[in-house]
């Protein structure tokens, strides 16, 4: 009888997971690819490897291409990890929990469906390590421990950072696989296997693959290079000018100016013969760098890491990826009826709670879920809560030396991991407490008082952590800067007092007039203004357009939009749109979105560098 009701149920989830895999293979059909899917795509054909994307990953995508070429292939595979690793986890808790169906839906989660079609190494890292997790609470045997330790390694040739998610998650499977080991053989054990998996992968990817190395870290270290450079007045990166520094100082990508400057100082340049970012001499000039100025480095450092994590100022960044990028490879996709339900149901989510697609929460509820595991009595679902937990902390943590931009999907193991130590925790509340923490409750103190510190980051944080680029590039063109002439005709404005303006129309901008001073666009380097919101509603956009007196009104293509820092607003022309073209200035507008973000507004004289000579 026993067996017959636990049949029943593993019978019906697995209808779901088939389900569930259909229908998410269908909305993201053939594979969603961005700029770095479409260059693992090209290494798969040509089996030519660099260390800047896995090797494995495209060794593996080869493979799929000989069934059938394209990236519907991976797709599958991606999302037969994800389902899988659902269905595993859900027959782990049979017969003993109804709740178990609370892990199918896991995959419908718009913080964990928004990505789950698109063919990227965190992505399909994130599925590995999930079905590797899995795999642990089912059965000891040789096949599934030997797929589940190659899961691990597969998911560390993905991503050379899941190196901080693996440690967690080694112990509790080990502790699963020799649960007659003391502890301390328990994190030996550990700790030789990730250090195995860490030189099989070296082999794989340099000695069987022969992948070309291309020191993907100097990526971090232009980063770091780029910040002390503007700090000291001088710069320190063989090759780069110093007004090329201060240029990409005042060019926003990605939403910031902290991270990301090596895409900007390589912009345009021919470095066919000698990569002055990617040369022996980087490792020595950034160590030297940072020794002499550590302070300055675990400043710039910290605040990397705020931006990642999103807070209060910050609104979510790149929480889903459109279909396929423009390719010359042939490779398209066409939404359907499905994948527009998908992205409904994330863009709802997102607008309705746009925490919950925002690093810093999750983060948050890591500690509570960490928690929570420990209070709970101990047992294997307990126990997973805990690994998954403390693995997707120390995962987010990984990213405060070596923080690549805000994008989400950064933080996509994290996100899952802790969604579905959640559901084991919720499932498992009620049962006794741990003994030791009923002895000693006053330890609880110790993640309240965490969460309660960070939510006053999350909170202060532009305060706490902003450097203020664009004050330190004010403080070296104010003395040179031009005022541009005459009072601004208000459009959607009035004005108030001090200063400022109070909003009147849907439409709010400024238009200021700049015949009586002759400006060629080819003189001016840079554009600066100061802003000011009061009674914040919502994030604050800035969109500046310029045109000259052969059109009759701003248009779209000759204007740039940024999230405007309280204070001085420094913008290269250097990298704007058809500023080069315009010739004579005529005119430049500024434009507040949305036109309810601020009670009142204060947008300063804006000045104008006349180029260095």
């Amino acid at each position: 009888m026993k067996a017959c009701g636990t049949r029943r149920p593993l019978v019906w989830g697995a209808l779901a997971s088939v389900l569930g895999y259909a229908l998410t293979a269908v909305a993201f059909y053939p594979g969603f690819m961005s700029a770095d899917s479409l260059a693992q795509y090209e290494s798969s054909k040509t089996l030519k490897f660099t260390d800047w994307h896995p090797p494995v990953m495209g060794w593996v995508w080869s493979l799929f291409n000989t069934l059938s070429d394209g990236p519907q292939g991976m797709l599958l595979w991606q999302l037969g990890l994800l389902w899988i690793a659902l269905f595993l986890w859900y027959s782990s808790l049979l017969p003993a929990s109804r709740g178990a169906w609370a892990l199918l839906a896991v995959g419908l989660l718009p913080w964990v469906l928004n990505f789950a079609g698109v063919i990227w190494k965190d992505v399909g890292m994130a599925f590995a390590l999930a079905l590797a997790v899995a795999l642990g609470l089912s059965t000891t045997r040789f096949v599934t421990v030997s797929t589940s330790v190659f899961m691990l390694f597969y998911a560390l040739s993905l991503r050379y950072n899941a190196l901080f998610a693996l440690p967690p998650l080694l112990i509790f499977l080990w502790s699963r696989w020799r649960p007659d080991a003391k502890a301390w053989q328990t994190i030996a054990i550990s700790m030789l296997t990730l250090a195995a998996m860490l030189l099989a992968t070296n082999v794989v990817n340099y000695s069987v693959l022969k992948a070309e190395k291309t020191s993907p870290s100097s990526y971090m270290m232009v980063d770091d290079l780029f910040h002390l450079s503007l700090r000291e007045g001088r710069s320190l990166m063989p090759g780069i000018s110093f007004s090329n520094i201060q240029h990409c100082a005042g060019r926003v990508i990605g939403q910031n100016r902290l991270v990301g400057r090596s895409f900007c100082l390589a912009e345009g340049r021919n470095f066919s013969n000698r990569n002055p970012l990617n040369t022996p001499e980087l490792s020595k000039i950034w160590l030297d760098a940072v020794a002499s100025h550590p302070l300055r480095y675990l400043q710039f450092r910290t605040a990397a890491f705020v931006y990642l994590l999103r807070t209060a100022q910050d609104s979510p960044y790149y929480i889903w990826h459109p279909g396929i990028d423009a390719n010359s490879l042939g490779l398209a996709q066409t939404n359907n009826t499905l994948t527009r339900v998908v992205h409904w149901w994330v863009d709802a989510s997102a607008r309705l709670a746009p925490l919950l697609f925002k690093p810093f929460i999750w983060f948050v509820l890591g500690i509570a879920v960490l928690t929570a595991s420990l209070v709970q009595a101990r047992g294997k679902n307990s126990n997973a809560a805990l690994a998954l937990s403390s693995s997707a902390l120390l995962y987010i943590l990984g990213y405060i030396p070596a923080t690549p931009m805000a994008d989400f999907r950064y933080v996509y193991w994290s996100v899952l991991a802790i969604s579905l130590a959640a559901v084991l925790v919720l499932i498992g509340w009620g049962k006794p407490a741990a003994p030791s923490w009923r002895l000693r409750p006053w330890l609880l103190a110790i993640p309240i008082s965490l969460c309660v510190a960070l939510v006053a980051l999350y909170m202060n944080a532009q305060n706490a952590f902003d450097l203020k680029i664009d004050r330190q590039l004010w403080s070296q063109f104010r003395d040179h800067s031009i005022p541009v002439s005459g009072t601004p005709r208000l459009v959607g404005f009035a004005p108030a007092s001090d200063g400022l303006y109070r909003i009147t129309g849907p439409d709010p901008h400024l238009i200021y007039d700049l015949h009586t001073q002759v400006v060629a666009s080819k003189d001016v380097d840079y554009l600066a203004f100061d802003f000011h919101c009061e009674g914040q509603r919502a994030i604050p956009s800035v969109q500046l357009f310029w045109w000259n007196d052969n059109q009759p009104a701003a248009r779209e293509e000759q204007s740039t939009t940024f999230t405007p820092a309280s204070g001085m607003n420094v913008i290269s022309t250097r990298f704007l749109r058809g500023w080069a073209d315009v010739g004579r200035l005529a005119h430049l507008r500024v434009d507040l979105d949305p036109n309810d973000a601020c009670a009142f507004l204060r947008i300063g004289v804006v000045h104008w560098v006349p180029r260095s000579p």
